[in-house]
C-alpha cells in the first residue's frame, strides 16, 4: 500500500499490482477518494510513457505496508506518488526515492505526520535507523534536508563519516600496474591505466574520472595538469609515471571508456574495475583505494592542508581526518588541524 496525492482531492489509498495502480477497498473510502484513485493511476502511467518507460517497475518496488491507521492525514509533500513522478521526470534520484518511502514507513509507523521538517527528519534518522553506520544516517538526513529545503537547524545529533579506504602499498600499486598492462582488450589496458594514473596521480573521483577528456590534460611547467570540471573545479599537478602514462594514452575524446558509455552511471568506474582480469591473490583496483592513496601520499609528504583540500577537492579541510588515520603523524583530531593550520 502507498499514498497518492490527487489534488482537489482526499488523499488516495493505492495499492500496486501487475496490471498497474488499482483503488483498494473503494467502497469503504468513498467514491470521491476511488475517482483520485483512478485519476492518479492515469497520470502514474501516462508520465512514465512520456518520460522514462523503463522505469515503470519502480511503483512495484517502492511499495510500502498499510499506512491509514492513524487517519488520511498525510500531507501531499512528500506522497511516494509525488516522489515516483520525479523520479520518471529526472528530478529525484532512485536513492532520493528509496529515502522518502522509508521516512513515511516510519511515519506510519510511529503515527507522525508525514513531512521533511526537522525534527521529523531528526527522529527518523536516530529512531528509525537504529544500527545503521554513522555515514548512512548522516547521507539520509542531508538527502530529507535538501527535498525539504528552507534552513539548516540549528542542533542535530553529529554523525561521523565513514572510514576512508587504506591506501595501495608499494607492492599494491606495482601489481596493479602490471595488472592493467595484462589486459587483453587495448582499451580495457587504457582505461585500467588511466583509473591508476588519474586516480593515484590526481585524486580524481569516479565521476570525474568518468567524464575527463584528452583536453583536460594539459602540459607545462615541466610536467601535467589535470584540469577537473564539476562542483570541485580545480588543477592537479600530475607527475611521474602518472604522468608518463597519460602522455602514452591521451589523444583524443575520453579518456577513460573511450567511446559510448553511460558516464552519469555512479557505478561505471568500479564496475569496470571489478570485471578486469586478475589473477588470485591480486589486490582490487577500486576509485576508493586509489583516491585514498593519491590523499595520503599527500598528508605523508606534508603538504598543507589547506592546499591539499583544494587538489582533492574537499570544502571542509576537516574532512581530512578521515584519511589522516593511514597515515603515521597526521593530524588525529579536528583541535590537531586547526593547530596544524596556525602554523602553516
Amino acid at each position: 500500500m502507498f499514498v497518492a496525492e490527487r489534488p482537489g482531492h482526499l488523499v488516495a489509498v493505492l495499492l500496486a499490482h501487475p496490471g498497474g495502480i488499482r483503488p483498494v477497498q473503494a467502497g469503504k473510502v468513498g467514491p470521491a477518494v476511488a475517482a483520485g484513485a483512478l485519476a492518479a493511476r492515469r497520470a502514474f502511467d501516462d508520465r512514465a510513457r512520456q518520460h522514462r518507460p523503463e522505469l515503470c517497475h519502480l511503483r512495484q518496488d517502492l511499495v510500502a505496508p498499510p499506512v491509514c491507521a492513524h487517519g488520511l492525514k498525510h500531507p501531499s509533500s512528500l506522497s511516494l506518488t509525488r516522489i515516483l513522478f520525479k523520479v520518471i521526470e529526472g528530478r529525484l534520484s532512485q536513492r532520493d526515492a528509496s529515502v522518502g518511502r522509508r521516512l513515511e514507513l516510519f511515519c506510519a509507523a510511529q503515527g507522525l505526520e508525514l513531512g521533511a521538517r526537522a525534527e521529523v527528519a531528526e527522529a527518523f534518522v536516530v529512531g528509525g535507523l537504529a544500527g545503521r553506520a554513522p555515514s548512512t544516517k548522516g547521507t539520509y538526513r542531508s538527502v530529507l534536508r535538501r527535498m525539504a529545503g528552507g534552513p539548516r537547524p540549528e542542533l542535530a545529533t553529529p554523525f561521523g563519516g565513514s572510514p576512508a579506504p587504506p591506501p595501495y602499498t608499494g607492492r599494491e600499486r606495482a601489481e596493479l600496474w602490471a595488472l592493467a598492462g595484462a589486459q587483453r582488450s587495448s582499451w580495457r589496458r587504457a582505461s585500467a591505466l588511466v583509473l591508476l594514473a588519474l586516480g593515484i596521480g590526481a585524486g580524481l573521483r569516479p565521476g570525474e574520472l568518468a567524464t575527463a577528456v584528452a583536453a583536460d590534460i594539459v602540459a607545462g611547467g615541466g610536467g601535467l595538469t589535470v584540469h577537473v570540471h564539476g562542483p570541485a573545479e580545480r588543477a592537479v599537478p600530475l607527475k611521474g609515471t602518472y604522468a608518463a602514462a597519460i602522455s602514452d594514452l591521451a589523444s583524443d575524446g575520453h579518456l577513460f571508456c573511450p567511446g559510448s558509455a553511460d558516464r552519469a552511471y555512479k557505478n561505471l568506474v568500479n564496475n569496470f574495475a571489478r570485471g578486469l582480469a586478475a589473477g588470485p591473490g591480486a589486490p582490487e583496483l577500486c576509485s576508493g583505494r586509489a583516491r585514498s592513496s593519491f590523499i595520503c601520499d599527500h598528508l605523508a609528504a606534508g603538504t598543507a592542508l589547506g592546499e591539499l583540500a583544494y587538489l582533492a577537492g574537499i570544502a571542509e579541510v576537516g574532512s581530512l581526518l578521515r584519511y589522516a588515520r593511514h597515515v603515521a603523524g597526521a593530524p588525529r583530531s579536528k583541535a590537531e588541524l586547526r593547530a596544524r593550520l596556525a602554523h602553516r
